[in-house]
C-alpha cells in the first residue's frame, strides 16, 4: 500500500504534467493566431530576391539549381538564392546566396527570375549578434525546455516576435530575441545563433546595411581637375586577353557567362586604325557630312548652333580649332541609310561606306539580328574631346557590345550585374546645372559619386574600373550599367549584337510587349520574323528548350497573377509546378528532328572512330 507522502508525489507529478500540457496548448493556440496563414515552404518560386541585404555572397557561382539547392540545405547559413532564368535544373546559371529570404520582387519584370526558400527554419550561425534596438533595449524571453516542455525552436517559431535563438554551450536556457543586427556578427566558440528565417517578411525586425545607404547624389559643381591624380585611384583589374581566342571558347567563358573582358590586337588590319583621325572624318564629304553631336565654346561664337542636334564636320572642325570641346555619338546606322538607299536617296548622315574599314573582332559570335534578316541602327562613332563621356546607363535591350579605341584613353565604371542605373545618377533637382544628366562633361560623377560607390557590393561584386587604350577592345554584357570619361581626345566605334546569353530577356520582353529593336523604322512585324528565324532556324535544340521554359514561365505567371502588367504586391509567389508543360507540336517536331540529326551525327562519329 502506498504511503500518504508517495501519494502526493504521484498527483504532484501529474498536476505538473497537466500544467505543462495546459501550457503548451495555449502558446500553441495564441502562437497560431499570429502566424501568418501564407507562411511560405521550401521549394522554387518565380521572383527576384533583391541585391544588397542578407547576402551570403561566398557561395556565390555559375552552377545549376540542382548544385545550388544541394549546396543551400547542406549550409547552415544559407537562407535561400536566386537567379535570372527559369526552372531548367540542370543548366548552368549565375546563382546569388542569401542568408534570408525577405526583400522578394514580384512584379512583371521580376517574371524572368527563380528564387529557392531553403526547406530550414532556422540558418545557423556559430557566434552572436548585438541585439539591441535603437533605444539600446534589449527585449529577451528564457526558455528551459526542462521546465517548460518546450524547445526554444518551436517557442520562437510560434511566437511571431522572435527573430533569433541564443545558446551557450553548456547552458540548458536559451534566449529568444525580437531585434537583431545582422551586420554586428561576432565569431565564439561558446555561442550559436539561430536566426529565424520561416515567415521571414520586410517587416521583420531584422536590420542589415544597404547599399544604397547614405549616398549623396547631389553632385556640386567641379573644378579644375588632376587627371593624372585622379587615375591614381583606379584600380584597373579587368583582364587582357588575345584575340586569337578561339570562338567557342570564348561564348563559353565569357559571352554564356556574361563576364566582360578587354581583347587585344584586334585592329591590326584595320584601315579604321591605321587612317582615321578626328579631323580626317569630320573633313570627310567636303566637311559637309552630318554628325550627331554636341559641343561647348567659351565664346559665342558659336551660338547659333547649339539648338541643332546635328552639325556638319567642317563646324566640329572649327570649333575644336577654337578650342572648344565636343562629343560625338554617331550612329552608322545600318537600316536607316540601306532603307533610304533603297528608296533612291542618300542621305548627308550617310556614312556606310566606313564599314568598309574596320571588321567586326574574331571571337565575337555573330548578331542574331543579322542572321535573322533584321537590319538595326546598333552601330556607332565616337568622339570624345578631353573630360567628355557618357552618364551611367545600359545598353538597348537585348544586346551585348564590343567598343574599340583607336586613339586616345578612356575610364570606363562598370555596376554589378543586373543593377540599374538610375539610383545612382546625380540627382537633377541639386546638382549642378552640367553635373550629368545628359551634360557634356560628367567630372562631377566621377568625382562625387563614384568614390561613394567603391567597395560597397551588390549580389557580392563591387564597382569596376579600367583604362582602355588604343588598339584595345572592350567586350561589354548586356545589363551592364557603366559610365565612361575620357581622359584625353578619343576616337573610337562600337556595335551592339543580340547574342546567347540575351534569350531569357527576349522571351520574357516578347510575352510583357516590350519592343525588339529601336532606330529609324520599327515595324510590327519584326518580332514574328525574329522569332521565327530564331526558333525555327538558328537555335539548337538546348537553346529551345531554354525558350520554352522562359515562355511558359511568365506566360504561367502572366496569367495567375491579376497584377501581372501592374506592381505585384502579393507577400509570396507561385510555386512553379514541375509538369507544367505547353503541348506545342511544333515544338515536338523540331526536337525529334534534332534528335534524329544528333543520333546520326553519332552513328558517324562511331564509324569514324572505328
Amino acid at each position: 500500500m502506498k504511503t500518504d507522502r508517495q501519494s502526493f508525489i504521484q498527483m504532484l507529478s501529474l498536476t505538473i504534467l497537466s500544467l505543462k500540457t495546459v501550457l503548451i496548448f495555449l502558446l500553441s493556440f495564441v502562437s497560431s493566431s499570429n502566424t501568418p496563414v501564407n507562411a511560405i515552404h521550401g521549394g522554387f518560386y518565380v521572383g527576384r530576391i533583391s541585391e544588397g541585404q542578407f547576402e551570403y555572397s561566398d557561395l556565390n557561382g555559375w552552377m545549376t539549381p540542382r548544385k545550388a539547392k544541394e549546396l543551400c540545405e547542406k549550409d547552415a547559413k544559407c537562407g535561400g538564392f536566386t537567379y535570372k532564368g527559369s526552372k531548367i535544373l540542370d543548366r548552368d546559371y549565375e546563382i546569388y546566396f542569401f542568408h534570408i529570404v525577405i526583400n522578394v520582387e514580384k512584379d512583371l519584370n521580376s517574371f524572368k527570375w527563380i528564387y529557392y526558400q531553403a526547406n530550414k527554419s532556422f540558418t545557423i550561425f556559430q557566434g552572436i549578434f548585438e541585439n539591441e534596438n535603437e533605444d539600446g533595449v534589449k527585449s529577451r524571453q528564457f526558455v528551459n525546455t526542462k521546465i517548460s516542455g518546450i524547445s526554444p525552436e518551436e517557442k520562437c517559431e510560434m511566437d511571431i516576435e522572435c527573430v533569433a535563438i541564443l545558446k551557450t554551450k553548456n547552458v540548458s536556457t536559451a534566449i529568444l530575441v525580437d531585434y537583431l543586427d545582422i551586420d554586428t556578427f561576432k565569431m565564439s566558440n561558446e555561442k550559436t545563433t539561430l536566426v529565424k528565417i520561416v515567415n521571414a517578411t520586410r517587416k521583420t525586425n531584422i536590420y542589415a546595411t544597404s547599399p544604397w545607404d547614405n549616398l549623396d547624389i547631389c553632385c556640386p559643381e567641379h573644378g579644375k581637375v588632376n587627371t593624372k591624380k585622379l587615375l591614381k585611384t583606379i584600380n584597373d583589374s579587368m583582364p587582357r586577353i588575345s584575340c586569337d581566342i578561339p570562338r567557342d571558347e570564348f561564348v563559353s567563358r565569357y559571352v554564356k557567362r556574361r563576364e566582360p573582358v578587354i581583347l587585344v590586337n584586334c585592329t591590326k588590319d584595320w584601315i579604321a586604325q591605321k587612317e582615321w583621325s578626328p579631323e580626317k572624318l569630320l573633313n570627310q564629304g567636303g566637311g559637309k557630312l552630318m554628325w550627331k553631336s554636341d559641343f561647348e565654346t567659351k565664346g559665342e561664337v558659336f551660338e547659333e548652333f547649339h539648338d541643332q542636334e546635328t552639325l556638319p564636320g567642317d563646324i566640329l572642325q572649327k570649333i575644336i580649332e577654337n578650342n572648344g570641346t565636343i562629343k560625338v555619338f554617331d550612329s552608322i546606322a545600318k537600316q536607316r541609310h540601306t532603307f533610304e538607299r533603297r528608296n533612291g536617296q542618300k542621305l548627308n548622315s550617310d556614312k556606310m561606306h566606313l564599314f568598309t574599314d574596320y571588321s567586326k573582332p574574331k571571337p565575337v559570335p555573330e548578331d542574331y539580328f543579322e542572321k535573322a534578316g533584321l537590319l538595326t541602327d546598333y552601330q556607332w562613332v565616337l568622339i570624345g574631346s578631353k573630360g567628355t563621356g557618357t552618364e551611367l546607363h545600359t545598353d538597348p535591350e537585348y544586346t551585348s557590345a564590343w567598343n574599340t579605341v583607336l586613339s586616345g584613353h578612356k575610364w570606363w565604371v562598370l555596376m554589378p550585374p543586373e543593377v540599374q542605373p538610375d539610383p545612382f545618377l546625380c540627382y537633377e533637382d541639386c546638382s549642378c546645372e552640367d553635373c550629368g544628366n545628359g551634360g557634356i562633361r560628367i567630372h562631377s560623377w566621377f568625382t562625387h559619386v563614384l568614390p561613394q560607390l567603391r567597395g560597397r557590393k551588390w549580389y557580392g561584386k563591387t564597382v569596376r574600373e579600367f583604362i582602355q587604350g588604343p588598339g584595345e577592345t572592350i567586350y561589354m554584357p548586356g545589363n551592364l550599367a557603366h559610365a565612361v570619361m575620357n581622359i584625353d581626345n578619343t576616337l573610337s566605334v562600337t556595335e551592339n549584337y543580340f547574342l546567347d546569353d540575351s534569350l531569357d530577356d527576349w522571351v520574357h520582353g516578347l510575352i510583357a510587349g516590350k519592343q525588339l529593336l529601336h532606330g529609324y523604322s520599327t515595324r510590327h512585324w519584326e518580332q514574328e520574323v525574329f522569332w521565327k528565324a530564331m526558333y525555327y532556324k538558328l537555335l539548337d535544340s538546348r537553346d529551345r528548350e531554354v525558350v520554352r521554359s522562359m515562355r511558359d514561365q511568365v506566360e504561367y505567371m502572366v496569367n495567375n497573377v491579376d497584377t501581372a502588367c501592374d506592381d505585384v504586391d502579393e507577400e509570396y509567389g507561385h510555386e512553379l509546378d514541375n509538369e507544367y508543360e505547353l503541348d506545342d507540336d511544333a515544338d515536338e517536331e523540331k526536337d525529334e528532328q534534332d534528335n534524329e540529326e544528333n543520333e546520326i551525327e553519332k552513328e558517324d562519329n562511331e564509324e569514324t572512330w572505328e
